[in-house]
């Protein structure tokens, strides 16, 4: 689950964790329980954003790249690791491209795309 820590009267996302839908902490991400099944979940590692596993509650809506916007839009990098059926056609179009961190897939969102993607 999501911890939160009180800094100074704020509220933050830690610097390393789960996060799943339904937090107000990314409700403003538009990773909401009526966009997002239970089991998604984002991962945080300090700067970047892990979209560890995405389900849908339904396909081809625009909510996918509409919480690739709203992330990278917070400061965060997006990663994407080993993503699975049509996830690298959809990244492919975004302007994201694989690369390998610590021995394993993940994808990045290219620098140069990034406004233009939106």
């Amino acid at each position: 689950m999501l911890k939160a820590h009180e800094t100074r009267g704020t509220t933050r996302i830690v610097d390393i964790g789960p996060i799943r839908p339904g937090s107000p902490l990314v409700a403003r991400w538009g990773f909401t329980a009526d966009k997002w099944r239970e089991h998604s979940y984002l991962w945080r590692k300090n700067k970047t954003i892990y979209l560890s596993l995405l389900w849908a509650v339904e396909a081809d809506k625009g909510n996918l790249r509409a919480l690739v916007n709203a992330i990278e839009a917070s400061g965060f990098r997006v990663a994407v690791p080993h993503p699975i059926f049509s996830m690298p056609e959809r990244l492919l179009h975004m302007g994201f491209e694989p690369t390998e961190e610590d021995g394993h897939e993940v994808w990045f969102r290219k620098s140069d795309t990034l406004a233009v993607a939106s």
